[in-house]
């Protein structure tokens, strides 16, 4: 049975801002809070939230974290911090439950099939699940059998709420703003919009129209690019056109990772709706985000 933990915590975003934004070294060495040392097992890399999530934990806290995933499947060179392995998926699942004996949490993102297995090999291990889109939206029925043996349940985006059980908790997508800041480009192309294409494309050039911009197309998925080099080319452009559809084809009603990166690049972002926004919101900053996901282990740890 999963921990009764609340889908949103009381605490106000002021009452992070005692972590102010930090500029890494590359190695990310030397944590300024030395809290706990819990360690932590985070398996797979989906969009290089893992990485960010456990560079700024242990950076605050002082944790340590573990970021492991399958290099076949970080074609964008997400996993700044942490580990890819080049092995099939059961040599890649065993090195899961292997490495998960050590650890005092395993944080899965949507690596969902593994979490029964690791519960029944280790029942008194704490077991996060983090859906973070495609495979759990509108599946949640489907996938009962797989996220009804964790300990908590994350997602990425408030539209995933949507069929999920009561105990869900809402973790904002994080910005890595050692990647993604306004400092990386000082021209920006005026009148100009970005969007990398995912099956919206119609939309994105009416909204390019309604907004008179010439609109650059980038098809991510085809032509993988280096995270450093994807936001070098983001952050040059003034708008980023922020629509995608999912699976069965519907717009979705979220700000995208990309979407997000554009704002701390500087850059207006046209959501779905056709609103223009400006400026990251402190919730996907990676410090707040970093003194969530604190919280949320501490509880489940007890």
């Amino acid at each position: 049975m999963r921990l009764k933990i609340s889908r949103l915590y009381s605490s106000s975003i002021e009452d992070v801002t005692q972590y102010p934004p930090q500029v890494f070294k590359e190695d990310f060495s030397e944590p300024e809070e030395k809290g706990k040392k819990m360690s932590v097992l985070q398996i797979w890399n989906t969009a290089g939230v893992a990485s960010t999530l456990a560079a700024w934990m242990d950076k605050i806290f002082g944790t340590r974290s573990f970021v492991i995933t399958r290099r076949k499947f970080d074609p964008h060179g997400h996993t700044v911090y942490g580990s890819t392995y080049d092995e099939g998926t059961w040599i890649f699942a065993l090195r899961c439950l292997s490495q998960a004996f050590w650890r005092d949490v395993v944080h899965i993102h949507d690596f969902d099939k593994l979490v029964p297995i690791l519960k029944k090999i280790y029942p008194h291990k704490q077991v996060l699940l983090h859906y973070h889109g495609t495979r759990i939206r509108g599946n949640w029925k489907e996938r009962r059998k797989y996220w009804s043996a964790a300990d908590a349940i994350l997602i990425s985006t408030p539209d995933l709420f949507e069929g999920a059980p009561e105990d869900t908790i809402y973790l904002p997508n994080p910005v890595n703003t050692k990647r993604f800041n306004e400092n990386i480009s000082l021209v920006k192309h005026p009148k100009k919009g970005f969007h990398v294409e995912y099956g919206a494309l119609e939309v994105a050039r009416e909204y390019a129209r309604q907004n008179g911009l010439s609109l650059c197309l980038f098809e991510r998925n085809k032509t993988p690019l280096p995270q450093e080099i994807f936001a070098q080319e983001l952050s040059k452009y003034e708008y980023y056109i922020d629509v995608k559809r999912g699976l069965k084809g519907n717009i979705l009603e979220a700000l995208s990772l990309t979407g997000l990166e554009a704002l701390a690049c500087g850059c207006k972002v046209i959501d779905w709706k056709g609103d223009t926004r400006v400026g990251l919101p402190y919730e996907h900053r990676p410090e707040y985000a970093a003194k969530y996901l604190f919280k949320i282990y501490e509880e489940i740890l007890g």
